[in-house]
């Protein structure tokens, strides 16, 4: 990230959303356009020292060998890594531009995991807040990674900060039947 700020959340999510969370998505053609990656802080230390975008052919490398990975190894590993936390990584899958990253803690003694805090860059075209940064991380996970995010509030889609606001402002007074 270029222009990252960070923000503390403390939002509670279920085993079951930690688990999605850890489990990440690849993109499986060029229609997918987001990357959830779980990254530990070592990882990611590595990757701020190395400062690079892949090129297309590590791209297309990565996707190959997630080809290989099937679901139930997946779902596997999320399983056995639900008693360590560390960072979701949210990218753009053309550029492996990283613009959210959520740092999550597992549950402890039987209450939910929760995310800890969030990390996005401010700048994506507009300034992005906090708040909004919120609210595009919940979007993202709850619609591509099906998580439910229960203790979060259920946001339009048409909030996702991608969309004009006056795109968004009018699909939401035609929803609420005023014009």
């Amino acid at each position: 990230m270029e222009n990252p700020l960070t923000a503390s959340w403390g939002l509670s999510i279920s085993d079951a959303d930690f688990a999605k969370l850890k489990r990440g998505v690849r993109p499986r053609d060029m229609d997918d356009r987001w990357i959830f990656k779980a990254m530990t802080d070592e990882e990611l230390a590595d990757e701020a020292t190395t400062d690079k975008e892949l090129t297309d052919e590590e791209l297309m490398d990565e996707e190959l060998m997630d080809e290989a990975t099937t679901d139930e190894t997946l779902t596997d590993k999320a399983t056995l890594d639900l008693d360590q936390g560390g960072n979701i990584s949210i990218r753009r899958s053309w550029t492996n531009k990283e613009l959210y990253r959520l740092a999550v803690k597992p549950s402890e003694g039987g209450t939910s995991a929760k995310i800890e805090a969030i990390t996005w860059e401010q700048i994506q075209g507009d300034r992005i807040s906090e708040e909004q940064a919120k609210i595009d991380a919940v979007i993202l996970c709850k619609h591509i990674l099906k998580c439910d995010f229960a203790a979060a509030p259920d946001y339009d889609r048409l909030l996702f900060s991608a969309f004009p606001r006056s795109a968004a402002v009018d699909s939401t007074t035609v929803q609420n039947g005023t014009n």
